[in-house]
């Protein structure tokens, strides 16, 4: 069984000259590849407290070319049947996606972050991508918002955002800035 590895190029990678390579190309035998994070304390940081994120691309626009991902836990690091899957990403295209997933509402047992790179359903079909800045954290009490935009008139200003994650309020601080 192959696993992901450390990949030295800066033309496949999202920044800096290494990333992490995968490719299952056959649809006998185990061909399941498995990157699992190290181990975290969990009693001090359990499963649902935590957010994965990466940078993930394809080899190519064909459609017999994948990079779907699976992201889960598994509870023994040697035994494949452990793993517990929580979210699927299905990516396609050679261009570089950012995701992030939260574990808010993981409930199973502790053990390790993994993600797994499943081995294709038909013959012909291929698992082959990148994963770059592969990045393990608490969830954030007061999560970043993303495409941001302000429109300002005489007297009114018009805030817009997009939270990525459901939340339930916003506190906005703003101040007069007299220009003169």
């Amino acid at each position: 069984q192959f696993a992901p590895y450390v990949y030295n190029s800066s033309t496949y990678s999202h920044s800096g000259s290494n990333c992490i390579r995968f490719y299952v190309y056959t649809t006998s035998g185990d061909s399941t590849q498995y990157l699992i994070l190290p181990e975290v304390d969990s009693a001090t940081y359990p499963i649902n407290t935590m957010q994965l994120s990466f940078w993930l691309r394809g080899n190519s626009t064909s459609s017999t070319y994948r990079s779907d991902v699976i992201v889960g836990v598994m509870t023994n690091p040697t035994v494949e049947s452990s793993f517990i899957p929580y979210d699927t990403i299905l990516s396609a295209g050679t261009a570089y996606n950012y995701h992030e997933i939260n574990f808010d509402r993981y409930s199973g047992p502790q053990g390790r972050i993994t993600m797994m790179f499943p081995k294709p359903t038909a013959s012909s079909s291929y698992e082959y991508g990148y994963l770059d800045d592969v990045k393990l954290d608490l969830i954030p009490a007061c999560p970043p918002i993303t495409s941001h935009s302000v429109v300002a008139t005489a007297g009114a200003a018009r805030l817009t955002w997009e939270a990525g994650i459901e939340y339930s309020g916003y506190t906005v601080n703003y101040a007069l800035d007299s220009v003169g």
